[in-house]
Order: structure tokens, then C-alpha cells, then sequence
């Protein structure tokens, strides 16, 4: 390797090294085909400066539980105070006095508003906080009379199949064997009775 190539590797590097650098928001309506009844509501980083009071509209498809999860990200330090409360459109339900987790029961379909309060703090007087609602349905059980009925079934086929086909085969078999002694007979010269 001579000197020309380590020069531009190492300009690459340093390019690479001092990009700008971007933020930006992530749906929150990610495809969970691996599992249905598992869907992420509303997942958004917010950042702060000074003090600010945040309200979230939640929308939950039906029965099932919901869990609410605040995180400081900690930048640049942590929050003086991070608060969160839940409310619906008649009563407040519930909140956090620090970040954490939240789980609630949900039994139908319901709009809840998630109100996060944060006041920054430091130098710099800012700071960045996470709020990600996941909704898990109630799952519908499988009906179980009729897949045994039907796994029942299957397995009886199957059974009167391999019958049949050992029955056909000892007899295929035999019959086999006895044209091949009648041929031997008859090329001999032997009478068969």
C-alpha cells in the first residue's frame, strides 16, 4: 500500500467522522406481521427547551392492554423533571411522577391523552425525551372442537390408508409368488391341480 492510498483512506475516515449531524421522527405505525394483536400506537422523541407540556391523542382499537413508556434520553443531561399523566376525555386516570413504564388495562375501544410535562435543565437548558404507547390486544381463542374434529379425522384417514395399502401389498405379494410357481409348473411340464 503506498502513501497516495493511506492518504484517502484516512481522508474518508475524517469525512465520515465530522458529518453533520440530522434527526428525524420514525412512524410509529411499524408492520407486525410476526404477531397482529401487537401494535405500536405513537413512538416520538420530543426535545425540550426551557419547560414544556407535551398532549399526546391516543386511540386504542379494542380490548386489550396498554403500556406507556416514558424514558429521559438524557441529553444533554437529565431533566430537573419529567411528568406524565393520563387522562380520558372525562376523568384522569392515572401518572408518573418519574420516567418509567405503564400498563393499563383497556376494555374496548377508548381515546386516551397522554399530557407529558418536562422542565430542562444546565447549561444549555434543553433535553430530549422519549414517549412510546404499545397496544396488545386481547387475542381470540381458536375454536378447539373443530380443529380436533378435524386433526381427528385426518389421522383416521391416514391410518385406513397405510391398512389398505399393507392389506394390498401381502396380497400382491402372494399373488406374486404364485403366478411365478404356476409359470415354473407349466414350463416343467407339471400339472397343476
Amino acid at each position: 500500500m503506498n502513501i497516495k492510498s493511506v492518504c484517502v483512506i484516512g481522508a474518508l475516515i475524517l469525512a465520515t467522522g465530522f458529518s453533520r449531524a440530522q434527526a428525524s421522527t420514525l412512524d410509529a405505525s411499524t408492520d407486525n406481521s410476526s404477531d397482529p394483536s401487537v401494535s405500536v400506537l405513537y413512538s416520538q422523541s420530543t426535545y425540550v427547551k426551557g419547560n414544556a407540556g407535551n398532549v399526546t391523542t391516543l386511540e386504542t382499537p379494542g380490548a386489550g392492554e396498554l403500556f406507556l413508556t416514558l424514558t429521559d434520553l438524557d441529553f444533554p443531561t437529565q431533566f430537573a423533571s419529567l411528568d406524565f399523566s393520563l387522562s380520558s376525555s372525562s376523568t384522569a386516570l392515572t401518572g408518573l411522577a418519574d420516567p418509567g413504564t405503564l400498563q393499563l388495562s383497556v376494555t374496548g375501544p377508548t381515546t386516551l391523552y397522554a399530557d407529558v410535562f418536562a422542565s430542562a435543565q444546565g447549561k444549555c437548558d434543553v433535553g430530549l425525551y422519549n414517549l412510546t404507547a404499545t397496544f396488545l390486544g386481547n387475542a381470540s381463542p381458536v375454536p378447539l372442537p373443530g380443529s380436533g374434529t378435524l386433526l381427528s379425522g385426518a389421522l383416521l384417514f391416514l391410518l385406513a390408508g397405510v391398512y389398505r395399502r399393507r392389506v394390498a401389498g401381502v396380497f400382491r405379494h402372494r399373488g406374486s409368488c404364485l403366478s411365478t410357481a404356476w409359470r415354473l409348473r407349466r414350463t416343467a411340464g407339471i400339472a397343476i391341480s
